[in-house]
């Protein structure tokens, strides 16, 4: 099958440019085209030369360590989530009032767990915070 015929024919790539440059400046475009939302040095090109916006992703080292410890708390707290889900669907299958109170405990005592996650991701918030409101003064000095 055919694909579908372009209707714009001004906006088609029919002129090609050659030319040269040296390791200093290829090395310049690839670390920019490695960062950028550009797939190929061509393109990356092609945008620097009709003066098209590129995109260009910037990671903040610092915040490696918090994120990871964000997402740790996120997989605990899903986790805990099921076990009370668990907990429950057995609460409600059971026959007698003793083993209702047993599970009842059980999940109080993992919504305890979920108030110490709580605490810990309000902790990690306010770190977090005040990092990005000393970052926003210097700059703004």
């Amino acid at each position: 099958m055919a694909g579908k015929k372009r209707q714009d024919t001004n906006s088609l790539l029919i002129h090609q440019v050659f030319t040269r440059i040296n390791d200093k400046t290829y090395q310049r475009l690839q670390s920019i085209l490695e960062k950028s939302n550009c797939h190929t040095i061509g393109e990356l090109a092609r945008k620097i030369l009709s003066n098209e916006r590129i995109i260009v992703y910037h990671s903040d080292k610092s915040l490696e360590a918090p994120v990871h410890q964000l997402i740790m708390i996120r997989e605990e707290l899903r986790s805990i989530g099921v076990n009370i889900n668990q907990i429950t669907h057995q609460f409600h299958v059971a026959d007698s009032r003793q083993q209702r109170m047993v599970h009842a405990l059980k999940v109080g005592e993992e919504y305890t767990k979920v108030g110490e996650k709580v605490d810990e991701l309000i902790k990690m918030v306010a770190e977090l915070g005040q990092r990005w409101l000393q970052r926003s003064f210097q700059v703004k000095q």
